[in-house]
């Protein structure tokens, strides 16, 4: 029951940070309430070292974002969005070397994610 209550909370947290940048809300709830941004959600937030950072809900934003762009489940007019919005932040994380060095994993995965989504526009 906790455990529900605690990823209920950490799913808001993502969302307002989302709606921070977009302020679309039943774009916000179809990209956060999904079954993959909950479980991503979840596996960011169990690490405790990461769920104590302050950018926490910002990072954990750009790997939604990453996985939604990815989704055959969602239009293309919102996988735009998507990639539109999640270009403003990984600019903001490469305007920091060394931040952009401690979140390349997910920088790694958003890079992933503008690739295919190049790949998919081109044809």
């Amino acid at each position: 029951m906790f455990d529900s209550i605690v990823l209920r909370f950490r799913i808001a947290k993502v969302q307002a940070e989302l709606k921070a940048q977009h302020n679309d809300q039943l774009f916000v709830n179809e990209i956060c309430q999904d079954y993959n941004s909950v479980n991503i959600i979840n596996f960011y937030f169990q690490d405790s070292l990461f769920r104590k950072k302050k950018d926490a809900a910002f990072l954990v934003v750009c790997a939604i974002l990453a996985k939604a762009i990815l989704s055959k489940d969602m239009d293309d007019s919102s996988r735009e969005v998507c990639c539109l919005l999640l270009r403003d932040r990984v600019d903001r994380i490469n305007s920091d070397s060394q931040y952009a060095s401690q979140n390349s994993e997910i920088l790694r995965d958003c890079n992933l994610a503008f690739e295919a989504w190049r790949n998919n526009t081109a044809h």
